[in-house]
């Protein structure tokens, strides 16, 4: 409808504040096997970003912006391994509007970029300390693209405010690890993205 309309014309532009709790989805193969269940994810686990977006009329709109994550995995072997993927990413997304006269539904849909990723690994002995492991040359610092889907529910709060929440998940198109290691591994996740939008309002124009 008209109002609708002139709601998103007045405010184009948006950003974005989120953190989301991860469930990490480990995908390895070592020897030509798959052994997706080697490992158990850790709960600190988690991404947190900021985007500012733009509307592109009553249905579409834009984003991109910045995020950091951690994934975090626990081995139980004679020793207890807790391993820690930290990587910086630059989100492109598209967005449509589903929004009912009871519900404001956006499907947001495209890629995830990897601008740089590290790793680092500790190892607990009998419970009383911890050492490095030193892998690095197994993991890239670049993992490429991810693509990505999810589904923004948000609430109105005042005129400009919005609580936003988001169920994604992330599926990650290449291996992180290097074609030198003795292993090939991937991590996707699925997550929920909890925070506020600011829609800024568009200035007015002078006569």
């Amino acid at each position: 409808n008209e109002s609708e309309k002139s709601a998103h014309k007045d405010k184009s532009w948006f950003l974005e504040a989120y953190a989301s709790p991860d469930i990490p989805y480990f995908e390895r193969t070592d020897d030509n096997t798959n052994i997706n269940d080697h490992g158990k994810s850790a709960p600190t686990s988690y991404t947190i970003g900021i985007r500012v977006g733009r509307y592109l009329g009553k249905r579409l709109s834009v984003k991109t912006g910045i995020q950091y994550s951690q994934i975090s995995e626990k081995f139980f072997d004679s020793l207890i391994i807790v391993d820690r993927y930290r990587s910086i990413d630059i989100p492109f997304l598209i967005g449509y509007d589903l929004t009912t006269n009871s519900f404001k539904t956006t499907i947001n849909a495209g890629i995830i970029y990897n601008i740089y990723s590290w790793y680092k690994g500790l190892t607990l002995i009998d419970y009383r300390g911890l050492i490095d492991i030193n892998v690095a040359n197994i993991y890239k610092h670049n993992t490429g693209v991810s693509l990505y889907l999810g589904i923004n529910l948000s609430k109105k709060i005042d005129d400009k405010i919005e609580l936003i929440a988001e169920p994604y998940f992330r599926y990650r198109l290449s291996f992180m690890t290097r074609s030198s290691a003795p292993f090939n591994q991937k991590i996707n996740i699925a997550g929920l993205n909890i925070g506020l939008r600011y829609n800024f309002r568009k200035p007015e124009k002078h006569k």
